[in-house]
């Protein structure tokens, strides 16, 4: 949270935030893109608990950055793409919340039936990504 001024993004992959976002309250204007797996059976999609720390869906925390970056309410969906491949067809989905006042972007992208982690050995993932963060 209190590094928010000095980086210009973040890509969360397979992660959550706090369960009370109010805890994170000087973050910069930084883009964020989170990407996660709707089967990840760690950190769950719609929201779970590990040893009883609860975290919130991914849908939750990227709509809290997209409340803080006075984004639309709704997101947009933007398109669908291959970047998984052992999974048939072009399964993540791709949203973003635009026209945030404070000059960011927010986008989350779904890896529908995806697990976990998405395969690193297969770079289009992370050469997406970090095509995105830099626009």
């Amino acid at each position: 949270c209190e590094m928010g001024h000095k980086i210009k993004g973040i890509v969360n992959i397979a992660g959550s935030s706090f369960t009370n976002f109010d805890k994170c309250r000087d973050t910069g204007t930084l883009h964020i893109l989170n990407i996660h797996g709707t089967q990840d059976k760690v950190i769950h999609f719609l929201g779970g608990a590990i040893k009883e720390r609860r975290h919130p869906a991914a849908q939750q925390v990227t709509e809290w950055w997209a409340k803080r970056s006075e984004c639309d309410v709704q997101p947009r969906f933007m398109k669908s793409m291959d970047l998984v491949p052992k999974l048939l067809g072009p399964e993540t989905k791709a949203k973003e919340y635009l026209n945030c006042q404070k000059k960011n972007r927010v986008g989350l992208w779904s890896i529908e039936k995806g697990n976990h982690l998405p395969p690193f050995a297969n770079k289009r993932l992370m050469t997406e990504a970090l095509e995105w963060i830099q626009k």
